[in-house]
């Protein structure tokens, strides 16, 4: 049988992940240390990239907002998505 579960186990799920990730982020001594598994990558990068990620979603339900059109553009749309962000 499977489980079923309401949009606030969902939500309380989200929540709880991000203030995960953040203390996480919060202990990092160096927070411009490059990330081994991710060429390029600090973890600022990381971190703007996964803050990103929910917005861009959103766009994308709406129909609005750029993406990449094959994998190798990924990279490339990454580093402006972070460069773009607001601090």
């Amino acid at each position: 049988m499977r489980t079923m579960y309401s949009r606030f186990d969902y939500i309380d799920t989200a929540r709880d992940t991000g203030e995960r990730f953040a203390a996480l982020v919060r202990g990092v001594a160096e927070p411009d240390v490059r990330l081994a598994n991710t060429p390029g990558w600090t973890v600022v990068d990381c971190l703007g990239h996964v803050a990103a990620a929910p917005a861009r979603y959103l766009d994308l339900i709406d129909g609005a907002g750029t993406w990449p059109h094959r994998p190798g553009d990924l990279p490339d749309f990454n580093a402006k998505q972070i460069a773009n962000m607001s601090t």
